[in-house]
């Protein structure tokens, strides 16, 4: 499983937990064998399923570089554009 999905996967238990709502069998049994793990002194982000694994991201800003990356590389062509267009594309002539 990846980090990404085992953040959301606790992240859907806790919001289940905090509103009162029950917790399916497979959600209550991963929690219990997740704690007693914990409680044998093993890693706590293993027994979770959220430990990143080699060049894994799991940071909100991780989430977001593609979508940056989108957004400048769209600012910069946007840019480079020549002023003098016909029709004009708002480019600002930097090259």
């Amino acid at each position: 499983m990846s980090v990404r999905k085992g953040q959301a996967r606790l992240r859907k238990i806790a919001t289940q937990i905090s509103s009162d709502a029950p917790l399916s069998d497979e959600d209550q049994a991963f929690l219990v064998t997740a704690l007693q793990t914990i409680a044998n002194g093993e890693d706590a982000e293993t027994a979770l399923g959220v430990k990143a694994k080699k060049g894994e991201r799991k940071s909100h800003y991780a989430r977001n570089t593609e979508f940056n990356k989108q957004l400048f590389f769209g600012w910069l062509k946007t840019a480079m554009a020549p002023e003098d267009e016909d029709p004009p594309k708002a480019g600002w002539g930097c090259h």
